[in-house]
């Protein structure tokens, strides 16, 4: 069996699961049954995104924009290196 980076976890989580009371199928793991936190998180964020594209490509949505003259923008540079 080559050992890469999946195999190698997939034994980690095996070993992990029998240490704590669990019998884990290496297939099941292999195949997603465990996912990071993080990695759904990030799943999540990007279909939102995407969603909101899509819904302002048909026109469902507005993109707000705020209009900033020059001179106001120099102030408010101003006054944010004062503090």
């Amino acid at each position: 069996m080559k050992l890469n980076h999946s195999n190698l976890l997939v034994d980690l989580l095996k070993e992990m699961g029998i240490c704590l009371g669990y019998d884990f199928d290496k297939v099941h793991l292999l195949k997603g049954a465990y996912s990071p936190q993080g990695h759904a998180n990030i799943e999540m964020e990007q279909k939102l995104i995407r969603r909101f594209i899509v819904e302002l490509f048909m026109r469902n949505k507005s993109l707000p924009v705020d209009i900033v003259s020059a001179s106001d923008q120099k102030e408010e540079n101003k006054a944010a290196h004062n503090n």
